[in-house]
Parts: structure tokens; sequence; C-alpha cells
């Protein structure tokens, strides 16, 4: 038996699906964007300074985001010591 199903994805859709996620199957989120991006540097980078523009307009969003970011900041550091 098959179903089909139309999803909008939405900010609210991925979160949930994200957060759901085991820390594998998030890891494998990033490295699909990764395939996704690749080759194009410029829009990748800039994406971040329009990210930031729009973080800037809500206090939840940024808050979440760096405490995300911090951690796998810090994991960067430990790693950079290493190489």
């Amino acid at each position: 038996m098959e179903f089909t199903a139309e999803i909008e994805l939405t900010p609210e859709v991925l979160a949930s699906a994200f957060w759901n996620m085991t820390s594998e199957e998030q890891a494998g989120f990033f490295e699909e964007l990764g395939k996704e991006i690749a080759g194009d540097t410029y829009h990748s980078q800039i994406q971040w300074f329009y990210l930031e523009e729009e973080l800037r307009k809500s206090t939840l969003a940024k808050d979440t985001f760096m405490d995300m970011a911090a951690p796998m900041f810090w994991q960067t550091m430990k790693y950079m010591e290493k190489v």
C-alpha cells in the first residue's frame, strides 16, 4: 500500500522535523545541505549575511541560533587545535 501526501515546507514544519531527528540524522541533514550548496561558495557565504539581518528581527530566533552555534564553534576550535 502506498500513500501520498502534500506538505507545505514551512519553517514550523522544518523546525519540528529537524528537532525530532537523531543526531545522526541531523548530521546527515548538514551533509545534504553541503551537497546542495557545493560549488556555490558566493551564495552560501552571502546567505549568512542575509540570515544575520533576519535574526536581528527576533530575539528568540537569534538566541536559539546562538545556543546552537556556540557549541559548534567550540567544537571547531577543538578540531583546529588537533590539525
